[in-house]
């Protein structure tokens, strides 16, 4: 399988929120949107600092096999439990992506900070338990 461009992945991501959205009672998907949220925050770091993440091996998007054809609610939260798995290349891409000097520069500029985000999705991420 060709490994996708990273707005291919992110257009994805997107369509999975949505797909989740629609059923927010149904078990696991409040995980899964999150879990899809902080992807794709993360692959728009990598986007923005790809170089670095290149030089750095800590690239997120390489070790990404979503599917884009996702019909199913179930089907997603599966993939979203596979990344999630703490031997995954993706997570470990998120959880040490930070140990780039240039992102951790950008996560501390007052811009960053106003949102807090990426701080907060890392937080998130590294206490949440879903395997």
């Amino acid at each position: 399988m060709a490994v996708k461009s990273i707005s291919q992945n992110k257009y994805i991501l997107r369509r999975y929120i949505r797909l989740l959205s629609q059923y927010p009672g149904m078990e696991g998907h409040k995980d899964a949107i999150s879990y899809f949220i902080i992807l794709h925050n993360f692959l728009e770091l990598e986007d923005m600092f790809y170089d670095q993440c290149t030089m750095a091996n800590k690239n997120i998007n390489i070790h990404l096999t979503l599917l884009s054809d996702v019909k199913m609610c179930s089907t997603a939260v599966q993939i979203g439990k596979l990344l999630y798995s703490p031997n995954h290349k993706v997570r470990f891409g998120i959880e040490t992506l930070d140990s780039i000097e240039d992102v951790r520069v950008f996560m501390a500029t007052d811009e960053c900070k106003r949102r807090d985000i990426y701080n907060k999705l890392v937080h998130y991420f590294k206490s949440a338990r879903i395997v």
